[in-house]
């Protein structure tokens, strides 16, 4: 994940609103800089970072809302479903990366052992729930994980009412996870089917995305959001 770029020039003897604007004006240029990855679907780190970036500008404009023009408000939704969009796509890159590992270590014949550190850096950038307990913290690979105690793929916001659409059972986890295991014949082609099926829905998830983000800058998305700290 990208880090933040610092801030410059903010005056703690200034209003609240100026350092506001600096702030914001600083995120905006952040987020665009991922803007040349838009059109690339297969750049996920570089797309997961524009996600990143776009909910950094979302949560300074929602932080200093009162100081801030009223004309800022509506940035703030178009900010969010950008990270939405993004945040679905991203979900479905962990998904599609962990079962063609499995497959792949299937097809070696060497069971897929993924490091603790691997399984925490997805959890971070899934903002997925639960924790791994101090004996996984311990060890030097996951072992067999339930949903209880490691939610891989919980979706946002918690389990809701859609929540087997995007949730993958625990007893499936445990066979991706098990660092002993490898997948039987059978489960392979269940485990390619899956894949295959998240695979889809990423096409479509990108689509809505690049369409969403493209109407955006038709608009002049950047300059407007400028114009508007201006003021």
């Amino acid at each position: 994940m990208a880090k933040a770029k610092p801030i410059q020039g903010l005056d703690a003897q200034a209003p609240t609103g100026n350092n506001a604007r600096i702030i914001a004006r600083v995120r905006l240029e952040e987020m665009y800089q991922w803007e040349r990855y838009v059109d690339s679907p297969s750049h996920e780190r570089e797309l997961h970072n524009l996600r990143i970036a776009a909910k950094r500008l979302r949560y300074t404009l929602e932080i200093f809302e009162d100081v801030l023009p009223e004309a800022c408000k509506p940035a703030i939704k178009e900010l969010e479903r950008i990270q939405e969009e993004l945040g679905a796509l991203h979900d479905s890159d962990v998904k599609i990366a962990l079962l063609q590992r499995c497959l792949s270590s299937q097809n070696s014949g060497a069971p897929y052992k993924p490091t603790i550190l691997e399984a925490k850096q997805q959890h971070r950038e899934s903002n997925t729930v639960g924790e791994l307990s101090k004996k996984d913290e311990q060890s030097d690979v996951v072992g067999p994980l339930s949903e209880a105690r490691f939610n891989y793929f919980a979706p946002r916001g918690g389990m809701g009412a859609n929540a087997a659409e995007f949730a993958l059972p625990p007893e499936l986890l445990a066979v991706l996870l098990d660092p002993l295991s490898t997948p039987t014949a059978q489960q392979s082609r269940g485990l390619g089917q899956l894949l295959l099926k998240y695979q889809q829905s990423r096409e479509e998830q990108y689509f809505n995305f690049r369409q969403y983000w493209h109407q955006l800058q038709a608009r002049d998305f950047r300059h407007q959001l400028l114009s508007i700290l201006d003021t």
